[in-house]
């Protein structure tokens, strides 16, 4: 019997090695930079089950209309997440998602692009489908979600790894003499998630 309990014990553990400690897994240090990220405009935060980082944009503000410039109509940011978990685990990017207040004019077309990068032994980089939102049609002052699978595999190294998440907010028009200042209602925030999954690490 005490084998019995012996040999039970002895897979319990075993089990339990198996299960990630999302005590032990944190975002160390998070800097970005761009012109639709000015300082102290972005935030990071982890779900408490570690499966998700949402970063909150607080000032995207693309413009379009008379005297506009490329950089006007054309905003970009670089997010660089630092991200730290125990040395037998690394994560997928499963997906991502936007979510958002926004009001679109007549004749507005707004397009949200990602493209996320994995700064390990082998830089890796995966491109995610654009966005696209088409005046009040689709949006006027709503709340917008898009969920995106990300097709391709993109795993991290094991115990640590920087996430690069490189993201572009345009407006163009689809007629002629359009205007748009704003695209987030009430000065609401653009977010954007990372869904992540986690396996046992593989090197």
């Amino acid at each position: 019997m005490r084998g019995l309990l012996r040999i039970f014990a002895l897979l319990s553990g075993a089990v339990a090695q198996t299960q990630l400690n999302t005590s032990e897994v944190s975002i160390m240090g998070a800097s970005y930079s761009g012109n639709g990220c000015p300082r102290g405009t972005v935030s990071t935060s982890f779900s408490s089950d570690r499966m998700i980082i949402t970063l909150s944009f607080d000032a995207v503000h693309p413009f379009i209309g008379p005297g506009a410039t490329r950089s006007d109509s054309a905003k970009n940011c670089v997010v660089h997440l630092q991200v730290k978990y125990p040395s037998g685990w690394q994560f997928v990017i499963n997906g991502t998602r936007w979510h958002g207040l926004f009001t679109l004019a007549d004749g507005i077309r707004a397009q949200l692009y990602t493209l996320f990068e994995l700064v390990s032994r082998d830089t890796q980089v995966i491109n995610v489908p654009t966005v696209t939102l088409n005046g009040t049609a689709d949006v006027s002052g709503q709340l917008f979600n898009a969920d995106l699978p990300v097709l391709d595999e993109l795993r991290s190294g094991c115990g640590s790894d920087t996430i690069l998440v490189h993201d572009r907010w345009s407006l163009s028009g689809t007629k002629e003499n359009v205007y748009q200042e704003e695209w987030m209602a009430g000065d609401t925030p653009l977010i954007q998630q990372l869904e992540l999954k986690w396996k046992e690490c593989k090197r």
